[in-house]
């Protein structure tokens, strides 16, 4: 298990395409349900299941999902899947019912009918939940942008108080990422950004949040961590960068850090600045380097 930044991945656009395919053929599958049972029609094995096993399409969908669930949706697809199942279990009496020749009780119908809507309304949440997380999801990286990100350190500030543990904030970001944009283009600043991630990730706890502000910007927070520790964690990190291979040749980049004291200060954007505040120190020190948030550092960041 990756850090909580890590949570979703960047292609989350194939999963929302899938899921919108399966609400199709689940609302086709009523369909021909209804003209089965109003029609006396031949039964069709899509419509009914065989020794528990599901031969719909909703069904095949929601089986490829249990086995690879986004994030925390289990417990969702777990509901999913039980009403899936008393959907077809009402299903299936009906339509034994309908061909024997007896009389559909109003309550087994309104059973049937209730574990549908409750499929369908669940299923479309579901996907009104990743269509929101995709907003806050950056597609180059997979981290999570800006969108939310002072109200969740605001969350971890308040959470950090409570326990009484410290919590520090991180800004980091390219050393001279213009010119590896200049010099090798724009596809393999990308590849840097993607490789610089990845190995961000690797390097935090399970619990830290890594976030794309934008650019070559990047926002860490350490839960649990006073600054000297989350420092310690960056500077392993800077230390161990790998160089990205583009046609050939290994493009090596460095980074800078600065690190601040979440826990204090009047609000979530003072700690911001004051990361800020020592990324610049760090920058002004020559670069490769990681720094720690001080009164001078933001007066010397005030003075430039």
């Amino acid at each position: 298990m990756g850090p909580e930044g890590a949570a979703l991945p960047p292609d989350l656009d194939t999963p929302l395409s899938e899921i919108a395919d399966a609400l199709d053929d689940l609302r086709a599958w009523l369909a021909d349900w209804h003209r089965q049972v109003i029609c006396h029609r031949q039964p069709d094995a899509h419509l009914s299941t065989d020794g528990g096993e599901c031969r719909c399409a909703y069904g095949r969908w929601l089986a490829r999902r249990l086995e690879r669930p986004l994030g925390s949706e289990q417990p969702i697809l777990a509901r999913l899947s039980e009403l899936h199942r008393a959907m077809h279990g009402h299903g299936d009496r009906i339509l034994a019912a309908v061909a024997s020749g007896q009389a559909v009780e109003p309550d087994a119908y309104d059973a049937f009918a209730g574990a549908f809507r409750d499929l369908d309304e669940l299923t479309l949440d579901l996907e009104r939940d990743w269509r929101e997380q995709l907003v806050e999801i950056d597609p180059l990286t997979g981290l999570r942008n800006r969108r939310g990100l002072v109200q969740e350190l605001q969350a971890e500030r308040e959470r950090a108080a409570r326990s009484g543990d410290a919590v520090s904030v991180a800004m980091l970001d390219i050393d001279r990422f213009k010119v590896i944009n200049d010099r090798y283009g724009h596809l393999t600043g990308d590849a840097v950004l993607r490789a610089l991630t990845r190995h961000v990730l690797s390097a935090l706890r399970t619990y830290d949040r890594a976030y794309r502000l934008g650019g070559d910007e990047f926002i860490l927070c350490f839960p649990a961590a006073p600054v000297e520790a989350a420092a310690a964690i960056l500077e392993r990190l800077r230390a161990n960068l790998p160089p990205v291979s583009r046609r050939g040749a290994a493009v090596s980049f460095t980074v800078s850090a600065g690190v601040a004291d979440l826990g204090s200060g009047a609000h979530v954007r003072s700690a911001l600045d004051n990361a800020d505040a020592a990324l610049y120190t760090a920058k002004r020190a020559g670069r490769d380097r990681v720094a720690v948030w001080t009164a001078d550092a933001a007066e010397e960041k005030r003075r430039s």
